[in-house]
């Protein structure tokens, strides 16, 4: 939703629960808002109540679920999917808990962590995307298209950059 959509809903909600005429500029935007709807228009677009960077967010979840797939690729290409998936979620929930915690803040994973499993971890935690929180979760991760591991390759020898 965007700043002058929110405040507008704000404004016209205050206004009718004082029971007090809206702001002619808030009732004319809300009057078009409605007559849009009214003619079949999506309510959310004609609102404009839609996250106001949805694409930014898709593009950190693909982000994130590229790095799972790749630290499985790369790390634990010896267990089955399902271990895979469970290990993951161990690692990454200890991980979340602990270390990230002073690590978050920084721009690179710490020197002692890359090029290992736990740089991966600080990858795919500083995305800022969701965290899976079960092994299914991550195992539905793993089970989609398969990961182009380049990207996860350059970023274990030591080049956050490359993998963004």
């Amino acid at each position: 939703m965007t700043a002058s959509a929110t405040a507008r809903l704000i404004r016209l909600a205050a206004a009718l629960r004082a029971g007090m005429r809206p702001h002619p500029e808030d009732a004319a935007w809300a009057a078009q808002r409605l007559d849009a709807i009214a003619a079949g228009a999506d309510p959310v677009r004609a609102l404009d109540l839609g996250a106001a960077d949805t694409s930014g967010r898709r593009k950190a979840l693909q982000h994130r679920d590229n790095l799972i797939r790749g630290a499985a690729a790369i790390h634990l290409a010896d267990m089955s999917r399902r271990a895979q998936a469970i290990t993951l979620q161990h690692k990454l929930a200890r991980y979340a808990a602990s270390g990230w915690r002073w690590e978050a803040s920084g721009d690179a994973p710490p020197q002692h962590r890359a090029g290992k499993l736990e740089g991966l971890l600080w990858a795919i935690l500083k995305t800022g995307a969701p965290v899976p929180t079960s092994a299914r979760q991550f195992q539905n991760i793993l089970s989609r298209r398969k990961c182009e591991t380049h990207c996860v390759r350059n970023f274990t020898r030591g080049s956050p950059a490359s993998a963004a």
